[in-house]
């Protein structure tokens, strides 16, 4: 793997010592950081909400401080480590034999309290099947891999958590949840990267569970509670930090579970079934227009592939999705459509994403399209993605302004087609 960790936006944690990171787990009721306090290291099993109030756990369960407070006891992760007392005699009288002793799940389901059973039993029947990418692997083998690996088990309680939210917004304690497990998730992933950068052998399924946790965080990011978008280069950075992890290790998982996932390609998936319906691909005047236009932006591209490209696979999505497509009956783009938005910005080219950075109006143009594609989007299945499109597609028409209504009027209909 690359020796630089990748980047995760506002995931990325501030490479300090110990004593001066602050975790997203130390928030109050209103998400706002806590006030900081000096760490208490001697109760090392306590629970999350002394943990989170910072106070001494009697380490019961319930302990007594939840029960005062009529509040659901939830046990960090890291009680559920506790080892057994003839493990715990080994360590006393033997600590070689500990050491020597074959390694355990990182998360002993026996083990888990009621707040991680319900998560994982929700995540199974419910918050899989909202993904893009292949439920049922989420559902098997993806569990399968975080009961082994401690990290990837926090990104499905985050990304469940979430959900939960989305289901019950007026339910706050889904959000503390759900920062609380950020928080756990975050420091485990990047351990993970750090000791296999540089490493020329690791595990297939060490590989597949970093995979699972970057794809994990990267639709996190898009839930509107995140505020991930609001950085500086996190819309490139999440997903450029996503495609350095899945090529670093996609010699290992190849064979693995994740491998049929990762090889299909909805683009490929949609223009076959463009020539299936015998649709002659060409782009339409009004992307050709925002190519040549002068009154969107007055800097002119040095390479028109840069446009050309993100304008093509516009193209091909809103085709998808369009109410008009040639077909037979059963054709149903729009699962293959979905996945080719929230993939898109993987492909497109570094030239492009230049100028998003420097808020061109062309480049901004085109994202206003990418994110009304996304509105068109029907399925409740969705639900992560569409709220913040439309949330962007303002800020982007309300930057844009009146430049140029040709440039943009087509955007507009496409998102009061959804309306």
């Amino acid at each position: 793997m690359p020796a630089e960790s990748p980047q995760f936006g506002c995931f990325t944690l501030q490479q300090a010592s110990p004593a001066t990171i602050v975790f997203l787990s130390d928030v109050g009721q209103d998400g706002q950081p806590a006030r900081k306090r000096k760490v208490h290291t001697k109760s090392r099993l306590g629970c999350a909400g002394c943990k989170a109030r910072r106070v001494k756990c009697d380490e019961e369960q319930p302990c007594r401080s939840c029960v005062r407070r009529n509040q659901e006891c939830v046990r960090c992760c890291k009680a559920l480590r506790k080892p057994s007392s003839s493990i715990h005699t080994q360590r006393q009288h033997s600590p070689r034999a500990a050491d020597s002793s074959p390694p355990r799940p990182a998360l002993e389901v026996a083990l888990m309290n009621k707040e991680h059973l319900r998560l994982l039993h929700h995540f199974e029947a419910f918050t899989s099947k909202t993904f893009i990418m292949e439920p049922e692997t989420w559902k098997h083998a993806v569990i399968k891999l975080a009961l082994q690996n401690e990290f990837l088990m926090h990104a499905i309680f985050l990304v469940t958590a979430t959900h939960l939210q989305y289901l019950q917004p007026h339910e706050t304690r889904h959000r503390i949840v759900a920062l609380q497990n950020l928080s756990q998730a975050l420091p485990g992933f990047r351990n993970a990267i750090d000791k296999l950068s540089g490493s020329k052998e690791y595990s297939m399924e060490m590989a597949e569970a970093l995979i699972a946790c970057s794809l994990l965080l990267l639709q996190y990011s898009w839930n509107f509670d995140s505020e991930v978008w609001n950085r500086d280069g996190s819309l490139t950075g999440l997903y450029r930090g996503m495609m350095a992890i899945t090529l670093s290790c996609l010699d290992e998982v190849r064979e693995g579970s994740l491998s049929p996932m990762l090889r299909y390609s909805p683009r490929l998936h949609i223009e076959q079934r463009m020539r299936i319906a015998g649709t002659a691909y060409k782009v339409d005047d009004v992307p050709l227009h925002i190519l040549s236009c002068t009154k969107i932006s007055n800097i002119q591209p040095e390479n028109s592939s840069d446009f050309l490209d993100p304008i093509e696979r516009l193209n091909s999505i809103l085709w998808a999705l369009g109410p008009d497509r040639s077909g037979s009956t059963d054709l149903d783009l729009e699962l293959p459509a979905a996945r080719y938005l929230f993939n898109l910005p993987n492909w497109l080219p570094g030239g492009f994403i230049q100028l998003v950075t420097m808020n061109d109006g062309r480049a901004q143009t085109l994202l206003l399209y990418w994110f009304a594609a996304i509105s068109r989007l029907r399925s409740e299945r969705f639900w992560w993605m569409k709220e913040r499109a439309l949330y962007l597609f303002d800020e982007v028409s309300l930057g844009l302004g009146n430049r140029c209504v040709e440039c943009t009027s087509r955007a507009h209909e496409i998102l009061r087609r959804e309306d």
